[in-house]
């Protein structure tokens, strides 16, 4: 049983606002984004975190802050 990844606030967000446009750098926990940036956003984290991004189930759909902190932090 894999423990959820336990992944800071902090880096989450570092990541994420690599692949944002400047303003909405501000507002990471607020915005949804498009499915380009949310490819990027995912291989980064497989890099670091080096785990198969595919085998978390809806990963595909997590395209906001919280939706994606949630599901990196859940357990499985």
């Amino acid at each position: 049983n894999m423990q959820g990844l336990n992944m800071k606030k902090e880096d989450l967000i570092k990541i994420i606002k690599k692949y944002l446009e400047k303003e909405d750098q501000k507002k990471v926990e607020k915005i949804d984004w498009d499915s380009l940036t949310h490819l990027n956003i995912l291989m980064d984290l497989e890099k670091k975190l080096s785990l198969k991004i595919s085998e978390i189930k809806k990963i595909s759909e997590a395209n906001s802050f919280d939706k994606l902190f949630k599901l990196l932090n859940k357990k499985k």
